[in-house]
C-alpha cells in the first residue's frame, strides 16, 4: 500500500491576486510542460513575482529551477522559459510588501508561524534569530518570561532562500472564519489517510498480555520472555525468523551455504576420536557422556535441525541489511543537509543566481516498520556485527569457499562467547526466544512445544563449536595441545555452568524436558474465564460458535430432504411442534396411536405424508 502524503504546506483559499488554478487535490505533473507550466507556476500580477505553487516559493532563476527541483529535460525547460519571459518579473529588493496584516496568498503555501518583535518591525520563525535581535539590537536578555519581547503571528514570505526571505504578518482568522472549501477537502482527505495506517498500525500490534497468566509450569517465569517482549509486536518479531522469500537471494544462498557447512560439520565428526565425541555430546563440564555425539539416525531430522540454524542466519542477516540502509539513508540525509546548507550560505553572501530550494518537504505518514522492534532488540557483542558483515558482502563473492570460512566465523562468534548472567546479552538466546513465538496463534510456545526446536539449536551448536574448535583433524595431525585446547575451551563454552549461551541452552532444554515429563497434555486444553471460549493446543474454539455448527447441520440436511421430496415453497411444507405431540404407551387399542388422537390434530397431515 502506497504511504499517503501529509502536506504540510496545503493551499489555501483562492483569491483574485493571481492567474493560478486550484484543485481539491493537487497531483503535480513528473514533468513540467509547455502545457501544464500553469498548473506549477503563477504570476502574482500585483507584486511582479513568479511562484512555484508546488515548492510555495517564488523564483528568480527559472531554467535552474526546473533543472535542480523539477528535473526537466533541456527541451521542455526551454519552452518554459521562453513562456514565462512574456511576464516582468521584480527584484527582490524592488518588491513592496502587502499592508500588514494581509490577507494570505494562496500560491504561497499555508502560513508559518512567526515570532514579532514588541520593541520593532523584526520577524522570523526562528526563535533563535528572535534571540539573537533582542540581544544584539535591543539589549533585552532573554532569560525569564520572553511572552513580553516578541508576539505570536501567523507569516509568509515570498522567497524561501536564505539571503532573500522577507516574512509579512497575515490575517488568517477571517480565512478561518469563512472556512476553505478546499483546504477542508484537502485537510479531510489526508486527516482519513492518516486514520487508516494509524489503524493499520494499531491492528498490527499484539500484546504479550494474557500469556504467563495461564502457564501454571513456570515455563514462561524461567524464559523470561514476556519480560523480554514487554510492548513488542510478537507477529512482527516471528515475521523475520523466517526462511528465505523468492526475493531474498542473497539469504537464499546463505540458506544453502548453512545447510552445506552443518552437513561438512556432521561428516567431520566421525574423523574425530571417539573421547573428544563423547565429551562433546557430555553436558557437565568435568564428566563425560557414555555415548559419543554421532551422525543422526533419521536424516530429516537432521535437515529439520539445520533449519533452525538457517533461520538464526537470516534473522541475523536480515538484521545487518536493515543496519546498512539506515546508515545509507542517515549518510545521505546528512551530505542533502550540508549541501543545501552551503548552498544557503552562498545565496546569503550575494552569489546567489536566483535557484530555489523549498522550505520544506511533505510529512509522509509511515508504514509499520516491520524491523523495527528486531533491530532494537538484536544485540551485538565484540567482533560478531564485523563478522555478521562480512559475511553478507561475502554473498556477493563467487568464491564458495571464502562463503563458508565467513559463515563458520560468523557463527562460531555467537557460539562461543560468554553472557556474564545476562542471557539476552547473547544474540543466539534472542534468537531462541523469538523462535518461541508462534506466529499462527500469537503466542508463546509451551516446554511441549519448544523443547524439540531447542534440541536441535543445541545438537547444530556442538557440531559447529567441534568444526571451529578442531579445524585440522581432518589431516590427522592434530597434537595433545590441540586436544587440550579443545576441551578447555569445551569447559569454557559448550558445558553446563559456563556462563555462555550453551550453558544457558542445555540448563533450559533439561527444564522444558521436565515440564513435558511430568505435565504430560496438562495446560493444552483449558477454558476462558467467562466459560465461552475452550482452548485446545492455543487454537480457540467459541462454543457458541460450535453450537451454531450444529444448528446449521441440522439447517442444511432439512432443505436437502425437502428439496428430495419436491417440496420447495415454505408454506407447502408440514410443520410439527413434537414438543406438543401427547402420546399414551399403555394404550392398545387396535387402530389407535399417538397419530390418530385428536388433541394432536395429525390426522389430516398423515394422508399428506403419505
Amino acid at each position: 500500500m502506497e504511504n499517503p502524503t501529509w502536506n504540510s504546506r496545503a493551499p489555501i483559499e483562492q483569491h483574485d491576486s493571481s492567474n493560478a488554478r486550484a484543485t481539491d487535490v493537487q497531483h503535480w505533473p513528473k514533468i513540467v510542460t509547455k502545457e501544464n507550466c500553469d498548473d506549477v507556476f503563477c504570476f502574482l500580477r500585483q507584486y511582479k513575482v513568479l511562484v512555484c505553487r508546488q515548492h510555495c516559493t517564488g523564483v528568480l532563476n527559472l531554467n535552474r529551477h526546473l533543472q535542480e527541483q523539477h528535473k526537466t529535460p533541456v527541451q521542455q525547460r526551454q519552452e518554459v522559459v521562453q513562456y514565462f519571459n512574456q511576464f516582468s518579473t521584480a527584484e527582490p529588493s524592488t518588491i513592496q510588501l502587502p499592508r500588514q496584516p494581509a490577507k494570505a496568498i494562496q500560491e504561497l503555501g499555508a502560513p508559518l508561524d512567526g515570532l514579532r518583535c514588541t520593541a520593532c518591525s523584526y520577524i522570523t520563525v526562528s526563535s533563535d534569530e528572535m534571540r539573537k535581535h533582542c540581544k544584539k539590537t535591543h539589549e533585552l536578555p532573554w532569560i525569564g518570561d520572553k511572552s513580553s519581547l516578541f508576539t505570536l503571528v501567523k507569516v509568509q514570505t515570498f522567497f524561501n532562500s536564505g539571503g532573500l526571505r522577507k516574512y509579512f504578518v497575515v490575517d488568517v482568522d477571517a480565512e478561518i472564519g469563512r472556512g476553505s472549501g478546499q483546504q477542508q477537502s484537502v485537510d479531510k482527505q489526508q486527516l482519513n489517510n492518516y486514520k487508516q495506517v494509524r489503524k493499520q498500525l494499531e491492528d498490527a500490534e499484539q500484546v504479550v498480555g494474557e500469556t504467563a497468566k495461564t502457564d501454571k509450569t513456570l515455563w514462561f517465569k524461567r524464559t523470561q520472555w514476556p519480560e523480554h517482549f514487554k510492548d513488542r509486536n510478537l507477529v512482527h518479531l516471528a515475521h523475520q525468523v523466517r526462511l528465505p522469500d523468492k526475493n531474498e537471494p542473497k539469504l537464499q544462498l546463505a540458506a544453502k551455504l548453512t545447510e552445506q557447512l552443518i552437513e561438512n560439520c556432521v561428516k567431520n565428526l566421525a574423523t574425530i576420536p571417539r573421547e573428544l565425541r563423547r565429551w562433546l555430546r557430555s553436558a557437565k563440564q568435568h564428566e563425560v557422556d557414555p555415548r559419543p555425539l554421532a551422525r543422526l539416525q533419521n536424516p530429516e531430522s537432521q535437515a529439520r535441525y539445520a533449519s533452525y540454524m538457517v533461520r538464526f542466519v537470516c534473522y541475523y542477516l536480515r538484521v545487518i541489511e536493515d543496519e546498512t540502509r539506515e546508515e545509507e539513508d542517515s549518510s545521505r540525509a546528512l551530505s542533502s543537509c550540508e549541501s543545501n546548507a552551503s548552498g544557503d550560505e552562498l545565496e546569503d553572501e550575494g552569489e546567489s543566481d536566483g535557484s530555489v530550494v523549498p522550505q520544506r518537504e511533505p510529512r509522509r505518514v509511515k508504514a509499520a516498520d516491520l524491523m523495527k522492534d528486531a533491530r532494537e532488540l538484536f544485540p551485538w557483542k565484540d567482533d560478531q556485527r564485523i563478522l555478521a558483515g562480512s559475511l553478507w558482502f561475502a554473498l556477493d563473492d563467487g568464491d564458495r569457499g571464502v562463503q563458508m570460512a565467513a559463515l563458520l566465523d560468523s557463527l562460531s562468534s555467537f557460539i562461543l562467547t560468554g553472557t556474564r548472567g545476562l542471557i539476552y546479552s547473547s544474540g543466539l538466546i534472542h534468537f531462541l526466544a523469538v523462535l518461541g513465538i508462534d506466529p499462527e496463534i500469537r503466542r508463546f510456545r509451551t516446554a511441549k512445544n519448544y523443547s524439540y526446536m531447542l534440541a536441535g539449536v543445541v545438537y547444530c551448536t556442538r557440531v559447529l563449536g567441534a568444526a571451529k574448535l578442531l579445524p585440522a583433524v581432518q589431516n590427522s595431525s592434530e597434537t595433545d595441545d590441540n586436544y587440550e585446547n579443545f576441551l578447555e575451551m569445551r569447559r569454557k563454552y559448550l558445558a553446563d555452568g559456563s556462563l555462555s549461551p550453551m550453558s544457558e541452552m542445555i540448563n533450559l532444554l533439561a527444564y522444558g524436558k521436565h515440564i513435558a515429563h511430568n505435565q504430560g497434555n496438562t495446560g493444552n486444553a483449558y477454558w476462558s474465564e467467562d466459560k465461552k471460549i475452550f482452548y485446545l493446543n492455543g487454537q480457540p474454539i467459541s462454543i457458541a460458535r460450535f453450537c451454531k455448527m450444529a444448528q446449521s447441520s441440522i439447517e442444511d440436511v432439512s432443505k436437502q430432504l425437502w428439496s428430495l421430496l419436491w417440496v420447495q415453497r415454505m408454506e407447502d411444507r408440514l410443520f410439527i411442534d413434537l414438543a406438543q405431540i401427547e402420546d399414551d404407551m399403555s394404550f392398545t387399542k387396535h387402530g389407535m396411536s399417538f397419530v390418530t388422537r385428536t388433541s394432536n390434530k395429525l390426522i389430516d397431515r398423515l394422508a399428506w405424508m403419505l
